[in-house]
């Protein structure tokens, strides 16, 4: 596993409906998503979707993402909000990742209008 991506969730299940089908299932890129004890079906979609969940016992968001951090498995830790992930996607992220050399470069074009 090359690359973690943590997520810290709470009662998201709106967002998540409209981006978990763009998540993809990749060997190098582990999605982990930490829920800070939701209320709505968040934890059941994530789960449905097939990706890892992890309860947290504190609704910090700095705890959540310490907490996906020690069971994360890549050498490259990337820590996402779900609201910048649909908005991302929305506007067309492009994310190239590429290594050479141990070396690990990210590239990100966005455009945000308001």
């Amino acid at each position: 596993m090359e690359i973690s991506v943590v997520i810290p969730v709470i009662n998201e299940e709106k967002n998540l409906i409209k981006i978990l089908s763009s998540f993809e299932k990749n060997l190098e890129i582990e999605f982990i998503f930490v829920d800070g004890g939701s209320k709505d079906n968040t934890v059941n979609l994530i789960k449905k979707a097939g990706f890892k969940v992890i309860l947290s016992p504190i609704l910090r968001r700095s705890y959540q993402m310490n907490l996906g951090a020690k069971q994360a498995k890549g050498r490259v830790f990337y820590f996402f909000m779900v609201i910048l992930f649909y908005l991302l996607i929305i506007k067309k992220l492009y994310l190239i990742l590429f290594k050479k050399n141990n070396l690990l470069l990210g590239h990100l074009d966005l455009k945000l209008t308001m």
